[in-house]
């Protein structure tokens, strides 16, 4: 057990009795911050521009869905496709709790927790072959900036509660991740050689025919271009 996990560990024990209990005091106390005018360095308010891959955000953004509408991430990378910035994430709606830890811990060490703006050094490749070891590299999502409405920069200092937080309108389900998972798991591999022939113009080129190129993927493309007509391009 790596030190994320320690301090973890010690946070559910004094916000709550159980996971549940300090799901819910976390997710009260960030929702204070988000909404709260007052400078905090811990959950900062920032500029789009301020994004840096390597680091934990709450984006809210403009999306139909709730688990992409409040948005806690960790965000991998930053590509540019027909004029439209992206940043790749692993969005924590569709993670466990449990498992948000875990798969963290191995790369924060205690000395990384006295810069409280630590960068991970990250590569796509890499995080994503990580997270089909365990079958969630379905949680990699794309988010345009310019549908992004609000970002906040979460310090290492307050990390342990962020990833056991979550939004009052996206509400965190075990049942249903555990569905989502069992389904997602069958087609995990197929999902990642997909994912390593898919280009950044199979989702922001909008007139660019994707029929059959994607069998697993091609919801995710699909729900990314719906999005982005609807919100994010003219």
């Amino acid at each position: 057990m790596g030190h994320l996990s320690e301090l973890v560990k010690l946070n559910v024990l004094v916000r709550g009795a159980n996971e549940l209990d300090a799901y819910i005091n976390n997710t009260n106390y960030f929702m204070t911050r988000y909404r709260s005018q007052s400078p905090d360095n811990d959950v900062l308010g920032i500029r789009k521009v301020q994004i840096i891959p390597g680091q934990f955000y709450f984006f809210t953004y403009m999306h139909d869905s709730n688990w992409f509408k409040y948005s806690p991430v960790f965000v991998i990378d930053k590509k540019v496709s027909n004029g439209l910035t992206i940043f790749r994430c692993i969005n924590m709606n569709f993670l466990p709790l449990s498992f948000r830890v875990a798969f963290f811990d191995p790369y924060l060490r205690e000395q990384d927790f006295a810069n409280p703006n630590f960068i991970l050094k990250t590569q796509f490749d890499k995080v994503e072959k990580e997270l089909i070891k365990f079958k969630y590299n379905f949680a990699i999502k794309m988010y345009n900036v310019d549908q992004i409405v609000q970002v906040y920069r979460i310090s290492l200092n307050i990390l342990p509660r962020f990833l056991y937080s979550g939004h009052k309108d996206a509400k965190y389900d075990p049942g249903k991740l555990k569905q989502i998972w069992q389904s997602q798991s069958k087609v995990a591999d197929v999902r990642e050689k997909e994912m390593m022939s898919a280009t950044m113009d199979d989702y922001t080129d909008l007139t660019k025919d994707i029929s059959g190129k994607f069998d697993v993927l091609k919801n995710d493309v699909m729900t990314f271009r719906n999005s982005l007509r609807k919100y994010g391009k003219s």
